[in-house]
């Protein structure tokens, strides 16, 4: 019972109290102190809701998908995430291509204060351009039809690489579902229409390994 009193007082604290306010917590200090302490902008200990990163994604550039993602803290232990990958030209031959844009906008939850562990959910829309040398067919997203949908989940980790915890380095991994109309073409120069149809992928949607650095624009390090 003592520990649900506390927390409704930390939360009163929070979103109710004024600046120069305080709550007296049970011990007699001022829980807002603390509160702030934990997720004041001014703080190097704790998430907080004036934070960007912004980071890529190595594993896209090794597949030469030029990517960018911002992320914002939202709230002390969730965040959203919107990446962007563009990808326009061929792998050396036309009959090899991974011409992809994709927007796969995530919300995130921090099981730690900083960093750390995560879990979150996620949805797509990509539009494509798909064939392999060695394939009969390329493969694209449908004029007449939706672009690839996609909803999954993701988990990952984040780990601090200055003492300032602005630059850092972030281990990610996704598995979901996605709904794709493609039309077939033969994978030749100009190669002919062949038909259209509808698929569904279940499996991996998403591997990083992300470089990131973190703007404080209303003061302080996180």
């Amino acid at each position: 019972y003592m520990q649900v009193r506390m927390l409704m007082i930390l939360l009163c604290a929070l979103f109710v109290t004024p600046n120069d306010s305080y709550a007296k917590g049970g011990n007699g200090e001022d829980t807002l102190h603390h509160v702030k302490w934990i997720f004041s902008p001014d703080s190097r200990i704790g998430r907080n809701s004036h934070s960007l990163l912004l980071k890529t994604n190595a594993v896209a550039w090794g597949m030469a998908v030029i990517n960018v993602a911002a992320e914002y803290d939202i709230w002390p232990a969730f965040s959203v995430l919107l990446p962007f990958y563009y990808s326009p030209a061929d792998y050396f031959t036309s009959a090899r291509k991974f011409r992809i844009f994709c927007v796969q906008p995530e919300v995130r939850y921090w099981f730690r204060q900083v960093d750390g562990l995560f879990t979150g959910v996620h949805i797509g829309v990509a539009s494509y351009n798909y064939a392999l040398k060695s394939s009969t067919y390329r493969y694209q997203n449908s004029d007449t039809g939706a672009p690839l949908l996609n909803v999954g989940l993701a988990a990952g980790y984040r780990l601090p690489l200055d003492k300032k915890q602005r630059w850092c380095l972030e281990f990610s991994l996704g598995v979901g579902y996605a709904s794709l109309n493609y039309d077939r073409f033969f994978n030749i120069p100009n190669g002919a229409y062949v038909d259209t149809r509808h698929g569904n992928f279940f499996g991996i949607d998403h591997a990083g390994i992300s470089v990131g650095y973190r703007i404080d624009w209303k003061g302080g390090g996180r």
